[in-house]
Formats: C-alpha cells, structure tokens, sequence
C-alpha cells in the first residue's frame, strides 16, 4: 500500500538537517512518522542566509542523501525553512461578499485571495499567509467564521515575505543537489508547529528559537500567530566570545561550549574545573567553569533583554498566559531556563518535538531539532488539509534502515 512521504531541510548557520518523515492518520489527527534523519556542518551560510551556493549544494546533497539512507526511500520535493534578517511581516485586510447564506470553505478561499492580493516590491516574495481575526457583518474578532450568517465576510492577515534573492538562493542550491523546494516555511513558526502545546497557543506564549546565527521568536495569541521577529545572534556569538575570553581555537570554543557552558555563573561551583589548550598540547590549562559561564551570561542576557524590549514594547508579556518556550540549539544549555526565567517574570518551559511525532525518539527528542521537524510537520499539514504536498511511496525492497542511527551530536 503507497503511503506519503514530506521532506524537511533545515540550513542553518552551523548545521544542515533533514528530516524525512511518513504522514500518518487523518486531518486534523494526522502525525508524522520520522524514518530518516540526516545532518552535517554548514558552510556557506551567514547569519543564516546562503552565500556559497556551491558550498551549499554540497552540504544540502549530503544531509538528504543521509536521510534518505536511513529511511530507506528517496524524495524529489523537499520543505525548506527561511529565516534571516530577510524576512519582513505586515498586516492586510480583506473583505467578499458571502455567496449564500452562510459562510461556506469557499467563501473563506475567496477572502484569503483578496488579502493576499497585494503589491509587493519586486524584490520580494510572499511566503505565508496568518489569518488572525474575522468579521462577519458587524461582529468582529471571529476565528473560526465557516457556517455563521451573514452578507459581508472580513479578515485581518499577517502577510509574511522574503527577499526573493535570498529565496532564489535557496532553490538554487537545493535544486542543485538534485531537489525541489515544494515550498519555503518561516523558520520561528516551523519551530512553534513542533514544540507547543494547542493550549499554550490558545491562552497566549512566546517561542524563543535560540539557533546558531539568529534568535528569533514568535508570540501565540488566541491560536494564531501574532507576531514574529529576530535578532542576527545566537550560539555563533557565544562561540566566538570564548575565543576571546579563552584564547582559544574556534573548534575548540565550540566543544567548550557543548559540553561545559552554562547560562549562570552563580549556578556552578567555584572548584568545577575544566582543561582547555595550553602553550603545548602537554601543558594544558585549568580553568573554573564559572570563568565559561561568565562569558555566556553577559552574550545571553543581551539577548533576552532584547526580547524583554520587544514583548514591552508591544504591551505583549500580560497576554504571555503560558509563558516562553525556550528551543535551538542554544536552549540546551544549563541555566538557560532560570536565566530567561529570571529576566522576563514569566514561566519558562525547554521545548523538543512533542506531539505529532514519532520515530527515531531517541534522537528527535532535542531541541536543535525543532525547525527542521516543524517544517516537515508542516508539509504534512498541507497534505492533511489539501491532498497536496506529498510524496506518494510505495515500499519496496529496500526496508528502513533503523540500525544505521548515528550519535550526529
């Protein structure tokens, strides 16, 4: 029996992923089943924008490829995020005429058209498009308008667009490597697609994507995205700041980093030690983990301070019902969790892929993970809703190869 198949890619600052995954059950109880996982270190990227389309074609070939092994099948089409200072948002408004006495599925198609239809400089692309409120006849703040009486349907829409160059930059290199973009997904919301709760969405949270080139975050009102935006750093910065603070080499910053950072000073004990290079590689230097994480805390606290401007800014922390969920591959380190905590006044949750999916639980149950998941959760969504957007696969000799599963991290 054929089942269907989404591919997700992920080209971040320090990491390609992908992620292939089967689209089980029915809309909206459909989940994905992850069969292959592939990732290598990226090159060609800044401040997670293609630069060296050569380079990336390369690293985006090898992650798919990978996947591909592992699960044990080969895709043609493939979901890929976008993110970057590239990406701008704004509101649109639109307005039909209901067709007959009640608010039917077509009507609400009709009214997405309209408020799309905007013109857009040629240099840029519409990549989404939010709905967040409807009004039907005079009664406003609507979500969910289909069958209720009227004459006259309205929404307010969150347009999202990318730099078209950017955007090009990306096909390129995936087509490439042999593939096709089915279409590109906002990284912060693929993010959120895979690690809230609907109930955190419904009373109001903000997602923290704390990734290697950007930090960017997107708040949750009433279920639907509200707003988004993003700073050009992330654990890069933290890198490159124990380089200096260490004098150190860069790979080897990285190691400290992954296996010693954490968030507080004041939550590491003043006789934890760590080696890091010396003069001679048999001289090395102790150093207190407290001198790590004083470097961390002051980049971190950067960070979350701009995010505090941000959700003040827009009177955005009171509708914060459930909080931050912090994700990237940043969130991973200790403290990150108090620090945020303590910074903002608001409950703080560490987010991995949860529900809707399975399959390689092991290794999917990391919060670097996040977008890459979210943008095949993504690819299922369409198909759940449309019938469209992925791939039909019938199994065929070549089985799963489940026993294959690397330690990539």
């Amino acid at each position: 029996m054929a089942s269907h198949l989404v591919a997700g890619l992920d080209i971040g600052a320090t990491r390609t992923t992908a992620v292939i995954a089967e689209v089980r059950g029915q809309y909206p109880a459909h989940w994905i089943e992850v069969l292959g996982l592939g990732q290598v270190h990226t090159n060609g990227v800044h401040r997670d924008v293609v630069q060296d389309v050569e380079e990336m074609t390369e690293r985006v070939a090898k992650a798919v490829r990978e996947a591909e092994l592992m699960a044990g099948c080969t895709v043609s089409n493939i979901y890929v995020g976008i993110s970057g200072d590239q990406v701008q948002t704004f509101p649109s408004h639109g307005v039909v005429a209901i067709s007959s006495r009640e608010v039917s599925a077509d009507d609400m198609a009709s009214l997405h058209v309209v408020a799309r239809a905007v013109a857009l400089p040629r240099d840029r692309e519409l990549l989404h498009t939010v709905p967040q409120s409807y009004t039907v006849d005079n009664n406003s703040g609507i979500l969910h308008p289909v069958g209720m009486p009227g004459t006259r349907l309205e929404s307010e829409v969150y347009l999202v667009t990318g730099a078209s160059a950017i955007a090009n930059n990306i096909r390129s290199a995936v087509s490439r490597a042999g593939y096709r973009v089915e279409k590109l997904i906002l990284e912060p919301l693929a993010a959120a697609r895979a690690v809230l709760r609907e109930d955190e969405r419904e009373i109001g949270v903000a997602v923290l994507d704390l990734g290697g080139a950007t930090s960017q975050m997107a708040i949750f009102v009433d279920g639907r995205p509200y707003y988004t935006d993003m700073l050009p750093t992330g654990g890069v910065a933290l890198t490159w700041d124990l380089v200096q603070h260490l004098h150190i080499q860069h790979e080897e910053a990285r190691r400290v980093l992954e296996n010693h950072g954490c968030a507080l000073a004041e939550l590491v004990g003043s006789r934890d030690m760590i080696e890091i290079p010396g003069p001679t590689p048999s001289r090395p230097r102790r150093i207190g983990r407290a001198t790590v994480a004083d470097a961390l805390e002051n980049r971190l606290t950067a960070i979350v301070a701009w995010c505090q401007r941000e959700l003040n800014a827009r009177e955005l922390i009171a509708p914060l019902g459930t909080g931050v969920v912090l994700t990237g591959g940043v969130a991973a380190l200790d403290g990150i969790g108090e620090l945020v905590q303590r910074m903002l006044g608001t409950p703080v949750r560490i987010g991995t892929p949860g529900a809707g999916v399975s399959g390689l639980a092991d290794s999917m149950n990391r919060s670097r993970l996040s977008t890459v998941v979210g943008v095949a959760q993504y690819g299922a969504d369409r198909f759940a809703k449309t019938g469209q957007g992925a791939l039909a696969h019938t199994p065929g000799m070549v089985g799963r190869v489940g026993a294959w599963l690397k330690e990539f991290f």
